[in-house]
């Protein structure tokens, strides 16, 4: 007798195929959903640590803005450089914001601000100033070109002319001499170390150089002359804005500072710091009061600010837009409140969104 045939008929090969794709289909059904979590699970947190460190950035530089060591709270602050009320050398401002637009004339121009990268339209930057935090004490009283400071810091050849850095002090850097009545805002002309002594100059030389160049350094001299125990500190400049970055998306900018160690020379340049920060929106809390009590009385954007209100400024309250790098990542666009608007997002955008806010004392302005 013949064997009978074995193996599967057509049905049952088709229901088994059926089975497979239905079981197959589960488990791809199951591998998107896990995606699509994992992919929004990582846009929001992105997107809080982005808004997190933005904070942190603008809140560490804006609390400082106006740090004069001791003087920053009491007494009286002068500046000798030349030309002081121009954007490059007025150091005494030490909070000042713009908002962008394509006619904003007001902005600081390329030339002045260092800004290689253009601000978003529509968008605020803001311009800090201040002292480092470290610095030098005074050992003598100063003569009248020459501060005597003690030497706690040597970079060999930092400063790039044949001269060391001494206290982070290089010829030609602005700096400030300050004790707990009274700060002068003046350009280093010239630093030398002698026995541990750092000997600062600051003669009408340089750019933008010292329309004062003498001080008076008699001890008896109250007015102009700094005792021993005064502070030299360097002053630093810090803008933050919106710009295009290199991924393409909009990006929170700092400019600042940097020093050529080759020649000694600095230029402020650009850095990138958090890519899809979308959008900065800042006011600033300022005190009217006829005898300022220290209390911000009305908070205003950069465009209602009168140029005699910068000086009055206590606090700045931040907005931050941050969005996902990546789109697709909501299922519809996502509505959000920036700048007390409502704003609806065009079809097609589908980037996860989440504004941060937060209001920021500046330390040597409170009480």
């Amino acid at each position: 007798m013949k064997k009978m045939s074995q193996g599967f008929s057509l049905i049952e090969m088709m229901i088994s195929v059926v089975l497979g794709l239905i079981l197959m289909s589960g488990v791809i059904q199951m591998f998107l959903s896990s995606r699509a979590a994992f992919s929004s699970q990582q846009a929001i947190s992105r997107v809080q640590e982005t808004g997190r460190l933005a904070v942190e950035f603008l809140a560490r530089d804006i609390r400082m803005a106006g740090f004069l060591g001791c003087t920053s709270k009491d007494g009286t602050t002068t500046s000798t450089l030349n030309s002081p009320t121009t954007f490059p050398n007025d150091w005494l401002t030490f909070v000042m914001g713009y908002h962008v637009t394509s006619s904003a004339s007001s902005m600081p121009a390329t030339s002045d601000s260092g800004i290689s990268h253009t601000p978003l339209n529509g968008t605020d930057m803001i311009v800090i100033r201040g002292a480092s935090i470290s610095g030098a004490v005074t050992t003598a009283v100063s003569t009248d070109t020459t501060i005597y400071s003690k030497v706690v810091s040597t970079s060999t050849a930092g400063c790039g002319t044949g001269s060391d850095m001494l206290n982070g002090l290089c010829p030609n850097d602005i700096a400030v001499e300050a004790n707990c009545t009274k700060a002068t805002v003046f350009q280093i002309t010239g630093i030398q170390n002698t026995a541990g002594v750092a000997n600062i100059t600051h003669v009408a030389a340089g750019t933008p150089g010292n329309a004062t160049a003498t001080w008076g350094g008699a001890p008896s001299d109250t007015t102009n002359a700094y005792a021993a125990g005064a502070e030299v500190l360097k002053m630093n400049r810090i803008i933050y804005f919106i710009a295009t970055g290199s991924s393409g998306n909009p990006t929170l900018f700092q400019n600042a500072a940097v020093r050529n160690t080759t020649t000694g020379a600095v230029t402020y340049q650009d850095t990138e710091l958090l890519d899809s920060v979308e959008s900065l929106h800042l006011t600033y809390g300022v005190d009217t009061s006829a005898t300022p009590d220290g209390i911000p009385d009305i908070y205003q954007d950069a465009n209602s600010m009168s140029a005699a209100q910068w000086s009055k400024v206590l606090s700045v309250r931040v907005e931050i837009l941050v969005r996902s790098a990546d789109n697709n990542v909501v299922s519809e666009p996502q509505k959000y409140t920036f700048n007390s608007a409502t704003v609806s997002p065009p079809a097609g955008d589908l980037h996860l969104r989440q504004v941060f806010t937060t209001t920021i004392g500046i330390r040597s302005r409170l009480p």
